[in-house]
């Protein structure tokens, strides 16, 4: 039978979270339920998580979420140990967050995903959130502000590889699985470079995979080839340059990668169904009539 453990419990004093760091031995953690809304991060270690009667591996950047009576147990690597950092939150605030911010944004406790593979340079910010939440006081602004924190870190991931999937005739997104860590950090390191100019051998090398599986990995979880993804990818970098910051077309054009300035205004069009130019006139129409009826 499962052990249930309550906020009251948890916190007798009252307060809005808990968090702490777990060293978790061979035993691990028992089966269990909980009252509150919880969320875990792997820092290191191996384990298995059994969770709605399925077993998972742990690794380290696995970012968990948990519903209230969600049945669950972390079972440490009997070799490696598991490291974790785990966050309790007063169910009620939770409720509150969720009532304003879901309908904007992807909500982690929705059900629809529980488990997100993060990359290093997120876990350093989730851990950075996690020192804020252990040093200020309890008070309901500190919380919102951790939360909102990592509500753009979840979306922040979902636009990197929500971006490059083909869209449907439809319009929809046909993203089918979420992908997987060296993918995840390859793709991040793509964004991170200054021109994105790497082919598919060159992102097939940043990946450490053959560009054979990396063409199938891509095929699996987004349903499209290399090219299409890193193409996509450029042309939402594309679309930032032209609405943020002056730059010629051209210089949008070297910046994203592209050597031919006509491929890139092939792919341009295909992409947002306008030219360049024209994208960067209808952006900046929004604000020059405010602009000129300002003074």
């Amino acid at each position: 039978m499962a052990m249930r453990i309550r906020w009251s419990d948890m916190m007798p004093d009252g307060g809005l979270w808990h968090v702490a760091r777990c060293e978790l031995g061979r035993h691990g953690v028992p089966v269990h339920d909980h009252t509150y809304f919880e969320f875990f991060w792997v820092e290191e270690g191996q384990g298995v998580h059994r969770f709605r009667r399925r077993r998972h591996r742990l690794e380290p950047g696995q970012l968990w979420f948990i519903r209230p009576q969600d049945h669950h147990q972390v079972i440490a690597d009997s070799r490696l140990g598991l490291t974790a950092v785990n966050v309790a939150l007063e169910p009620k605030h939770v409720l509150q967050l969720e009532r304003r911010y879901s309908a904007d944004t992807f909500w982690p406790w929705s059900g629809a995903r529980h488990v997100h593979e993060m990359s290093p340079s997120q876990v350093a910010e989730l851990q950075r959130l996690a020192e804020e939440l252990a040093t200020m006081d309890q008070r309901a602004s500190v919380l919102d502000g951790v939360m909102l924190g990592i509500l753009r870190l979840l979306e922040a991931g979902r636009s990197v590889t929500a971006a490059a999937v083909p869209r449907s005739p439809a319009g929809g997104l046909a993203e089918r699985v979420p992908p997987p860590r060296w993918l995840a950090d390859a793709l991040e390191a793509f964004l991170a470079r200054e021109s994105l100019d790497a082919g598919p051998g060159r992102f097939a090398r940043m990946a450490h995979r053959t560009p054979e599986h990396v063409n199938r990995t891509m095929h699996a979880v987004f349903g499209c080839d290399t090219t299409a993804k890193l193409n996509a990818l450029r042309m939402e970098r594309a679309g930032m340059l032209l609405r943020m910051n002056a730059d010629t077309i051209l210089d949008v054009c070297h910046k994203c990668g592209f050597a031919s300035l006509s491929h890139f205004y092939t792919c341009f069009r295909k992409h947002y169904g306008a030219t360049p130019r024209r994208y960067r006139l209808r952006a900046t129409q929004a604000i020059e009539p405010t602009t000129a009826h300002s003074g």
